[in-house]
C-alpha cells in the first residue's frame, strides 16, 4: 500500500511539474509576443503620424523584424488616416501631396511588397480606424472625391476600381452616389476608360448596404421592397437608385439627380431595369410630383435663384418611363386615393399621350 502511495506521489508531481513547464513556456511566449508587439506598435504609430525617420529606427538597430510589419495595411491605413473627412489639408500623407505619399510607398514597398486591393477598415472614430466598417482603397478614395490624377497614382501602382467581393461596398456605387457633385461628365468619361466599371457589375443588398453605401446615415436611399432578397441591381438600377439619394441638399442634390436623369435618358437602352423604376421614384422622391412641376426650391434671393426642385430633365424621365411601364394605372390610382390630384392629373395627360419612349419596358 505504500508502495502505490508512492507511485501515486510520484505521478501527481511529474503532473505538477509538467504543468508548471507549460505554464512558464506559455508565460515566455507571451511576452516574447509581447515585446515583438512593442517595437511593432511604435513602428506603425509614427509611419501613420509621418515619421518615417523615427519608425526606422526600430528596422536599422534590428528591434523590429520585417516580416512582422504588414506594409498592404499600414500604407492603406496611413493614407486613410490623412484624409478622412475632418482631417487636416496638411496631414502627412494627404492625396492632395502626393509625393509624400509616393514617399510612403516606397519605404514600405522596400519592406515587403504593397497590394493595395484588400479590406481595409474604414470607419474613423474617436481618433482611430474601427473594425465595425470595411471598405477598398478604391471605394474610400471616391468617398473623399478623389481626382482623377490620384486615382492614376494608385492605378499605376496596381490598384483596381472593380468589386471583388459580394458582401463589402463596390467603388463604382459611391462614384455613381457622387455624380453631379464632386463628379462631372469629364470624370464620368475618364473613370470609365480607366478600369471602372460602368454597365457589366451586378450588385447584391449587402453590398448596397455597406459602409457609406447607398443605405447609410450619409445617403439615405431606400431600396425598392418588391425586389425579392436574393436578386441583385444591375447598373442601371443603381443610378435610379441614388436619385432617391437625400443625403445632400439643396443646389447639390438637384444637381445630383439633374446629372442622373440626364445620364440615365443616354443610357437607358443599353440595360434594361431589374425592377420598376417609375413607380420607385414616384413612391421615394417626395418633389417628383405635379405640384413641383416648374417650381423652384426657393423664392429670388439676391438676384440668385435656386435650381427646380423637379428638374426638367427628370420630369423628361419619369414621363419616358411612365408611357412604358405597367404600374401607370396603380400609380394614378394611388395619388388620387391621397387627394394628390395634380399628379394624379399629370399621370392621366401621360397615359393618354401619344408615343412612347425605350427609357424603361417593365
Amino acid at each position: 500500500m505504500l508502495l502505490d502511495i508512492m507511485k501515486s506521489g510520484n505521478r501527481i508531481a511529474h503532473i505538477i511539474k509538467t504543468v508548471s513547464v507549460t505554464f512558464w513556456l506559455c508565460l515566455l511566449g507571451l511576452t516574447a509576443q509581447a515585446q515583438e508587439q512593442e517595437p511593432l506598435a511604435a513602428f506603425e504609430n509614427f509611419v501613420v503620424s509621418g515619421d518615417l525617420k523615427s519608425a526606422h529606427f526600430y528596422l536599422e538597430n534590428q528591434l523590429l523584424k520585417p516580416e512582422l510589419i504588414e506594409t498592404s495595411r499600414l500604407f492603406v491605413e496611413a493614407v486613410i488616416q490623412s484624409n478622412m473627412k475632418g482631417t487636416r489639408s496638411n496631414a502627412p500623407f494627404s492625396v492632395s501631396r502626393l509625393p509624400s505619399v509616393e514617399l510612403l510607398y516606397n519605404y514600405l514597398g522596400a519592406i515587403r511588397p504593397i497590394d493595395l486591393n484588400g479590406v481595409q477598415r474604414c470607419n474613423y472614430y474617436s481618433g482611430r480606424l474601427r473594425n465595425d466598417h470595411v471598405c477598398s482603397l478604391a471605394t474610400f478614395l471616391f468617398s473623399i472625391g478623389a481626382t482623377p490624377q490620384m486615382f492614376e497614382f494608385f492605378q499605376s501602382r496596381g490598384m483596381t476600381t472593380t468589386s471583388f467581393s459580394k458582401d463589402t461596398l463596390p467603388p463604382v456605387v459611391v462614384f455613381v452616389s457622387d455624380l453631379g457633385v464632386a463628379y462631372g461628365m469629364n470624370e464620368l468619361t475618364w473613370f470609365s476608360q480607366n478600369g471602372l466599371p460602368l454597365g457589366p457589375e451586378t450588385y447584391s443588398r449587402v453590398q448596397l448596404t455597406a459602409w457609406d453605401g447607398l443605405v447609410s446615415k450619409h445617403r439615405f436611399t431606400r431600396l425598392p421592397d418588391d425586389k425579392p432578397e436574393t436578386s441583385e441591381f444591375n447598373f442601371i438600377d443603381l443610378l435610379t437608385l441614388s436619385i432617391a439619394n437625400t443625403g445632400y441638399h439643396g443646389r447639390e442634390l438637384n444637381n445630383h439627380r439633374d446629372f442622373l436623369c440626364r445620364y440615365i435618358t443616354h443610357v437607358a437602352a443599353q440595360l434594361p431595369p431589374t425592377f420598376d423604376h417609375f413607380s420607385y421614384l414616384l413612391k421615394n422622391v417626395k418633389e417628383f410630383r405635379g405640384s413641383m412641376i416648374g417650381k423652384s426650391s426657393h423664392p429670388q434671393q439676391w438676384g440668385i435663384v435656386d435650381r427646380a426642385v423637379f428638374p426638367h430633365s427628370c420630369r423628361v424621365l419619369i414621363e419616358a418611363m411612365g408611357r412604358s411601364s405597367l404600374q401607370l394605372d396603380t400609380m394614378i390610382s394611388e395619388f388620387s386615393a391621397v387627394s394628390d390630384l395634380k399628379t394624379a392629373q399629370w399621370l392621366v395627360s401621360l397615359k393618354q399621350s401619344k408615343g412612347g419612349s425605350n427609357a424603361q419596358s417593365n
